[in-house]
């Protein structure tokens, strides 16, 4: 996984470009794991390395949500997409996600949107999600997985050199992330080109 100063320089520069390159990519994701989030009113919502708030649109107005990026340009854009569409109850915070300021028990449901194969220790992002969301809480990931087809999977980790210098990683695997988190999926969907991600929905039962 590239380091976490790499990939703030990294996104800083993508953060010019980054909505228009990859938002007709990954709206299709964006759209469906919205709505299996099923978002009632007075539940509290983080969203993990929220980037340019590429997800705002498709979330209730009225939401109750932080967001937070470790890249603080991904963020000034995120800011004033929030402005110009008008959600005043949400709350942008520059963080890193291993080391989250928050109590715990302090979310009813977490998103991680293209984000896990990013930072530098999936897990250790993924423990802190656990912390800060409730028991019986749910987390969402949407993401790139490895594929478990050999031909495939042997591919994606041939480019996981440049991946790293792209800012992420091409072999993650879902199943050792969630085996690393003790969680189990109960909800997957593909989405984006060809289904190559995923929205996998999780309790957390602690």
């Amino acid at each position: 996984m590239p380091e976490l100063d790499a990939v703030d320089s990294i996104y800083s520069v993508y953060a010019r470009f980054y909505d228009g390159v990859f938002g007709p990519f990954f709206e299709h994701g964006q759209r469906h794991a919205v709505k299996m989030m099923d978002i009632r009113p007075g539940e509290t919502v983080l969203e993990i390395g929220i980037g340019t708030g590429a997800l705002l649109p498709f979330y209730p107005k009225d939401i109750d949500l932080v967001g937070i990026d470790f890249c603080q340009e991904m963020l000034d854009r995120a800011m004033l997409l929030r402005d110009r569409i008008g959600m005043p109850n949400v709350e942008l915070r520059q963080m890193d996600a291993t080391q989250m300021h928050f109590e715990d028990n302090a979310f009813d449901k977490l998103m991680a949107a293209y984000v896990i194969s990013v930072v530098p220790d999936p897990i250790a992002v993924g423990e802190e999600m656990k912390r800060v969301c409730k028991k019986g809480g749910e987390i969402y990931f949407i993401n790139h997985f490895r594929s478990n087809h050999p031909i495939l999977g042997r591919i994606e980790g041939l480019l996981e050199p440049i991946g790293q210098r792209l800012g992420f990683s091409t072999s993650l695997e879902l199943p050792e992330l969630l085996k690393g988190l003790k969680l189990e999926p109960v909800a997957e969907r593909a989405v984006n080109l060809f289904g190559m991600w995923r929205i996998v929905k999780c309790i957390n039962d602690k």
